[in-house]
């Protein structure tokens, strides 16, 4: 029995191990609670100063001489902080750090968690309509993998019982 009890641990442990913490523990106890962008919106002046932890996609990343500026959709997060892929979101919003981000890793596509202190508004076009963005001003981010193909098309066969309606065994 006690061999049982110490691998069900084991496992437990190995599977908390890959749920990893996407920002630091520093800036996760700091963070004021929010529920997602439009909390921000709803009380800018209240949240000003305050850290805060957003995640989304990236649309663009601008690199200036001392600063790089994410324009991020913003994305309800998980229970690990990761950025779920659903049609949902609060909006746009923009957090900019004071050191350079590769823009080939900081790609448009990417999904990111960040922390950042909300400084503001801006107004900015998207298109030809103004848009209001939430400014942060990085304090931490955390990319995440990008997810793969399940099943690759080009490489995937069909099981040998189903073969898109033929029945052939795999020799």
């Amino acid at each position: 029995m006690r061999a049982r009890e110490i691998a069900w641990g084991c496992a437990w442990l190995l599977l908390l191990g890959g749920c990893a913490a996407s920002l630091s523990p520093a800036v996760r106890r700091e963070a004021t609670p929010v529920k997602g962008l439009e909390a921000i919106r709803a009380a800018p002046d209240s949240l000003r100063g305050k850290t805060v932890i957003l995640g989304g996609e990236i649309v663009e990343t601008r690199n200036h001489p001392e600063a790089t500026t994410l324009v991020v959709l913003e994305k309800p997060l998980d229970v690990f902080r990761k950025p779920r892929d659903v049609d949902a979101t609060g909006g746009r919003f923009l957090v900019t750090f004071s050191r350079y981000l590769d823009p080939v890793l900081y790609a448009k596509g990417r999904r990111v968690t960040v922390a950042g202190v909300v400084s503001g508004a801006a107004t900015e076009p998207v298109g030809d309509a103004p848009y209001r963005y939430v400014v942060l001003e990085g304090v931490e981010a955390h990319l995440w993998t990008p997810s793969r193909e399940v099943f690759p098309s080009s490489s995937y066969r069909y099981p040998w019982w189903y073969d898109g309606g033929r029945r052939t065994p795999p020799w």
